[in-house]
């Protein structure tokens, strides 16, 4: 997968990212949301066709379904600028929160 950013806001002009799928999984199911941030949420499959959500931030990709069991199979549906993820299974539709590190909170 590819994420593209623009050097400023509707600037023809920009960075392309590789997303390299980790080990463990087979394939992209899809990104589904960006934040103005340039997190990204979406959805890997693993080779027994389970699906996990994921988060793309920093250069580094979660497997959100690691948080607590009933979210693996889910879907990450959405994220907004404060980092709070919507995820879907079949436990329920859960929103998470982020826990600023010390570094964050120095800001």
């Amino acid at each position: 997968m590819f994420f593209w950013a623009p050097v400023s806001p509707n600037s023809p002009v920009g960075t392309t990212t590789e997303i390299l799928i980790p080990p463990g999984f087979s394939s992209f199911v899809g990104s589904v949301a960006l934040n103005a941030h340039g997190a990204i949420v979406g959805n890997l499959s693993q080779p027994s066709g389970l699906n996990v959500p994921f988060l793309y931030a920093d250069g580094n990709l979660y497997d959100i379904s690691q948080i607590d069991d009933s979210l693996a199979g889910g879907s990450a549906t959405g994220i907004n600028d404060l980092g709070q993820i919507v995820v879907t299974s079949a436990s329920g539709t859960f929103l998470l929160s982020p826990v600023l590190s010390q570094r964050h909170r120095e800001r």
